[in-house]
């Protein structure tokens, strides 16, 4: 665990460079690197930390999903969404594998309940917007949800709950701006920051809860 400290921490420090500096710029190689990059250093965290494989593999995913979503090009979009629909299907296996389950308490229940409900409001909503991408992001969708609802049944793993539902959040935010919001919404100054500071810090807190799990 000691030599995934210094890595993680370079981690972070590429995420706070990339909220600060690349968020809104315009696309390029330093900017796809960083983005990319602050999650690649969370694997070699996990690597270093002698985090589960399957960790490792959802981080390596979300790196190359995070490359594609870095691109001004629309045909990267279905890349990405595949790279992170393959990253959420690894988690739920990692999770699933450390002994997650669906409603397994009240709190858990009525927790999956809720973020069950949002993600059909959400999709209710987007619906009629979505057109040619309707399939693709109804997939997606039922993949994340999985995802965080073996999250929120995740036993002694407190850190990598919250972030997987940090995670849920962002895509939905994401989901919001790509297909709802317009390009001179006011709701753009508030979103960008949000959805990164929602998705890097998710994955931070999976990667240590993993590597550091509170019972």
């Amino acid at each position: 665990m000691l030599l995934a400290l210094p890595v993680f921490f370079a981690a972070a420090a590429l995420a706070a460079l990339y909220a600060w500096r690349y968020n809104d710029a315009a696309p390029s190689m330093r900017r796809t690197a960083i983005k990319a990059g602050s999650v690649a250093a969370l694997a070699l965290a996990a690597l270093l930390g002698d985090g589960a494989g399957l960790l490792m593999l959802a981080l390596v995913l979300s790196a190359i999903g995070d490359a594609c979503l870095a691109q001004d090009d629309g045909q990267f979009l279905l890349y990405g969404m595949a790279a992170f629909f393959a990253a959420h299907l690894s988690y739920l296996m990692l999770f699933v594998n450390a002994g997650a389950a669906l409603f397994a308490g009240p709190l858990e229940g009525g927790v999956q309940a809720l973020l069950t409900v949002l993600t059909a409001a959400v999709l209710f909503w987007l619906w009629p917007k979505l057109k040619e991408m309707t399939v693709p992001v109804a997939i997606y969708a039922a993949a994340i949800l999985a995802m965080v609802l073996f999250a929120v049944g995740l036993p002694g793993f407190a850190l990598a709950s919250i972030g997987a539902v940090m995670f849920f959040v962002s895509d939905g935010i994401l989901s919001a701006e790509l297909f709802a919001l317009t390009q001179d919404s006011p709701h753009r100054h508030w979103t960008k920051p949000a959805i990164w500071a929602l998705y890097w810090g998710g994955q931070a807190l999976i990667t240590a809860g993993f590597l550091a799990p509170i019972v």
